[in-house]
């Protein structure tokens, strides 16, 4: 009751206070161009982010701390609260671009296990950490490869892998919306090819105010989920 009368004072009174969490670098860049368009509408009602990642983000959540948050994702079961998937997002696999492999690819867009295998085999790998959405995607298709991964290097941010990828150390796999075209990297597809979900999961426990429903319906019609991931 005490919930829902929260909501309530705060739609009539077009204020209150919006919990939002990201877990993803395509989120981050989403809500700094969403949140100016949610205060024109509703000028009295304040935000806080907090950025994360995708598991004590659930915790908040489950612990009624955030109100809604902008996920990477691999799955909307089991989830605390509601959620709703927004569109997929492409995980790429990444060289260094003067790697001798790459040269030998020129005009191959993606790859199957067999010829990450062949070509890249012997290469250090560098791996989202191990909790990653990005590390549980391509778990499948890491058991269809020729490789020992035991000595691989997990990294906690896609910037860093990222750098460390054009700095040759190793190659990795990169989201889509991850990808650094001003670094010298290559990205190719798998085949097949690998996605994750990018979604919204809020809070079920009380109506979800007028502001509240106004971000999730500017979520919904971002320009990031009207068009595919696509390789540039």
């Amino acid at each position: 009751m005490k919930k829902k009368l929260y909501c309530d004072i705060a739609n009539l009174t077009n204020s209150g206070h919006i919990n939002v969490a990201t877990t993803a670098s395509w989120a981050l860049t989403m809500i700094s161009e969403l949140v100016p368009i949610l205060k024109k509408r509703y000028p009295d009602t304040s935000i806080e982010l907090l950025e994360g990642n995708l598991v004590p983000t659930e915790q908040l959540l489950a612990e009624k701390k955030i109100d809604l948050a902008f996920v990477a994702i691999n799955s909307l079961q089991n989830i605390p609260g509601s959620g709703e998937v927004l569109g997929s997002e492409e995980i790429l696999f990444a060289a260094p671009k003067q790697h001798p492999s790459c040269h030998a690819l020129e005009g191959v867009s993606s790859l199957t296990a067999d010829l990450l295998s062949q070509y890249f085999g012997s290469d250090d790998f560098i791996l989202p950490r191990r909790d990653s959405t990005v590390n549980h995607a391509i778990q499948d298709f890491l058991k269809l490869c020729h490789i020992n991964f035991e000595a691989v290097c997990n990294v906690n941010h896609m910037t860093t892998i990222s750098n460390m990828v054009a700095n040759k150390v190793g190659v990795s796999f990169i989201p889509s919306t991850c990808q650094q075209p001003n670094l010298p990297i290559r990205y190719f597809s798998l085949s097949p090819k690998i996605y994750r979900l990018s979604a919204i999961i809020y809070r079920n426990d009380r109506p979800l105010t007028n502001a509240e429903n106004y971000l999730l319906e500017l979520a919904r019609n971002y320009k990031l989920f009207h068009h595919s991931h696509c390789l540039p």
